[in-house]
């Protein structure tokens, strides 16, 4: 009797911790990973601005993804490799070079890289805690928000901690915090 109750009381507790994010950096964390890594993350930002193709890097395995960045060079996937273990980062999706313009005009995305730090959650009700590389970010946000979306939508750009200040939204959150010039940390939630 007491293995069983002992089995089960362990694999409740391992499904009640795996449902946290308590492991979610904090922007303090953050913000001095940045700093001590700002030149790879720089570094990453040019070489994505130059000619890099696709909306992500590395590619998903998906034909689509692996025929666009087929163009790379092995040196330069090295170097984006590398450079993406330095900033502790597996994934980027930016605006690529094959992006049509409508979409970069017309969305909050134009001219925008998302390094992908710290997700938690499903796809449809998860979040994610990111660096951004957005030069127009606050024009996008102003012209973004619409009276509808602000009931279900919280996007905003401050300094207050971004994780106490989701807390204090039942809506879905994209919340930006300056660290330096166009970088931004990021934390986002959906319900």
């Amino acid at each position: 009797m007491y293995k069983a109750f002992h089995t089960c009381f362990i694999s409740l507790l391992c499904v009640f911790a795996g449902c946290t994010h308590n492991g979610m950096p904090t922007d303090k964390v953050m913000i001095a990973h940045f700093t001590e890594n700002e030149s790879a993350f720089v570094q990453l930002q040019h070489l994505i601005d130059e000619d890099l193709p696709g909306e992500r890097y590395p590619a998903f395995d998906n034909a689509l993804d692996s025929f666009r960045l087929s163009a790379i060079s092995a040196e330069k996937k090295a170097l984006l490799d590398s450079l993406l273990k330095v900033v502790g980062v597996e994934r980027v999706f930016y605006t690529g070079t094959d992006t049509p313009a409508e979409f970069i005009q017309d969305t909050i995305y134009s001219k925008r890289i998302d390094f992908l730090y710290y997700s938690f959650g499903l796809s449809i009700s998860g979040g994610a805690k990111k660096y951004v590389y957005a030069p127009h970010l606050k024009e996008t946000i102003a012209q973004s928000q619409t009276y509808d979306d602000i009931e279900y939508y919280i996007r905003k750009i401050t300094n207050e901690d971004l994780d106490e200040l989701s807390k204090t939204y039942s809506q879905e959150v994209e919340l930006y915090r300056p660290i330096k010039d166009d970088w931004y940390i990021c934390l986002e939630r959906s319900n």
